[in-house]
């Protein structure tokens, strides 16, 4: 009797040894690392720098933590880079913004000491840059004109670099008609350009440029959020648009209607964009 029951006991002994590991291991999933991130910037233009910091808990002084980014378009994270925490637990990463459009950053503390794996809260930054108009892709509208990409354009005696110079397409009678469309799509913020009509030569007696910032609800019917007027015989105009307005535009058009001639079309200088894309 005495010697079942000494088996027993060990038996017992054996099965509780090889719980251990299991109840440590869960303990120590069950108390991960809180990581926390801040964003110096949600906004930044392509190229500039901006930071990501926080803290660790519990205290993990010397530890390492690794940055992940999820890049606009991407679906996967990947590494970017990994920093010590000092004496306080904290750590701070230098981030260059890449490529335009919504990048995703989270910060990953590994499992260590006792403790699981900790991830902090994805913080989004979205990075912006200028595109020169002439680059964009074109959008579709009703109207064609011929937009040429020049290195420069002058205008009343200004030099801009670079430069679009609109040829209208047919019209009737003294009037020529051209319609640019460019795709925005929404994901532009700002838009800078100078404009003026007949920039080569004095010998039409009008022309007028116009710009139109619209949203299009399809080929051939879009609304004008604000249209500007120019006359050849004014200096350059400035035209600035700011998020207010451009954030709700679809399709950019620039317009153009030449009276009397043909053989002097308007030009804009320094068109561009301010866009996530």
């Amino acid at each position: 009797m005495h010697s079942l029951r000494l088996r027993f006991a060990l038996a017992m002994l054996v099965v509780v040894a090889a719980l251990v590991p299991t109840l440590a291991s869960s303990a120590q999933a069950a108390s991960k690392y809180a990581v926390t991130a801040v964003a110096s910037a949600s906004n930044a233009t392509v190229g500039s720098k901006f930071s990501i910091h926080g803290a660790v808990a519990p205290h993990a002084k010397g530890a390492k933590v690794q940055l992940q980014v999820m890049k606009p378009g991407a679906s996967t994270w990947t590494k970017l880079a990994t920093a010590t925490m000092n004496a306080s637990s904290k750590y701070s990463f230098t981030v260059r913004a890449g490529t335009a459009g919504d990048a995703h950053y989270r910060v990953l503390k590994g499992a260590g000491a006792g403790h699981g794996a900790g991830t902090s809260p994805v913080r989004l930054v979205t990075a912006w840059r200028w595109r020169a108009i002439g680059s964009l892709p074109a959008g579709s509208g009703p109207f064609a004109g011929t937009m040429v990409s020049h290195p420069s354009v002058t205008l009343a005696g200004q030099t801009f670099k670079p430069g679009l110079i609109e040829t209208p397409g047919a019209g009737t009678g003294s009037n020529h008609y051209a319609d640019q469309f460019y795709a925005l799509n929404g994901k532009c913020s700002r838009l800078d350009a100078w404009v003026s009509g007949a920039p080569t030569s004095a010998t039409d007696s009008q022309s007028t440029a116009y710009l139109n910032a619209a949203t299009v609800s399809n080929p051939f019917v879009y609304s004008s959020i604000s249209t500007d007027f120019i006359h050849r015989d004014g200096d350059p105009v400035h035209i600035v648009r700011e998020a207010a307005v451009m954030s709700q535009v679809s399709t950019l058009v620039l317009s153009v209607q030449q009276d009397l001639s043909a053989s002097d079309p308007a030009a804009w200088g320094e068109p561009r964009v301010y866009c996530k894309f």
